[in-house]
């Protein structure tokens, strides 16, 4: 670097750190090489996706990808949701260094689902009330199975009490007509 000496002695000329290539945006590096899938390109309004709804999933796909709860990684991942508009590739170079080649799987999956949850109607994902209906299918129908089993024990047990109850009025004949003929002799 050379001294200008044109009257403004003690500054320098060259380049700007923001100008050098070596002191570039890293961001912007990593985006330029990381792979996004076609439907980053699609823009999600946030304000159309209902956010309690999909937080259990992040958590859960997070709790699995790392096996156990990074609650810091999936506020972070939340606080980026919140945002109006927000930049799956972006989020994807910020959270690779957590999940590691995960990532993009990860980024991906999101992205349908708030893609879908955006053009759904209440911005509940439509994968996510099928499964919640499914559930609920699931569940009544062991409910109607435990019922059915309840009702079959309680037939039992009551043939099981009319048979004693028959039994005993059947001993107790017996031993009323052993009695009157015991009386007759």
């Amino acid at each position: 670097v050379e001294e200008v000496t044109s009257g403004m002695s003690g500054f320098f000329k060259g380049v700007s750190a923001d100008r050098d290539a070596r002191f570039g945006n890293k961001e912007r590096r990593e985006m330029q090489r990381m792979k996004f899938p076609p439907h980053f390109s699609a823009k999600v309004d946030m304000t159309k996706v209902q956010l309690e709804a999909i937080e259990p999933w992040v958590v859960q796909q997070i709790t699995e990808i790392l096996g156990l709860e990074d609650d810091i990684l999936v506020q972070y991942i939340m606080s980026q949701l919140a945002q109006p508009n927000p930049d799956p590739r972006v989020m994807q170079v910020y959270i690779t260094g957590f999940l590691e080649n995960q990532a993009p799987q990860f980024m991906s999956e999101l992205w349908r689902l708030l893609v879908s949850a955006q053009d759904a109607v209440g911005g509940i994902p439509p994968e996510f009330v099928e499964k919640k209906k499914e559930e609920l299918r699931l569940k009544k129908a062991e409910q109607e199975r435990l019922n059915a089993e309840l009702a079959r024990r309680r037939e039992e047990l009551e043939q099981a009490a009319r048979a004693a109850q028959a039994a005993d009025e059947e001993r107790a004949r017996a031993a009323q007509a052993q009695m009157t003929d015991a009386r007759a002799r």
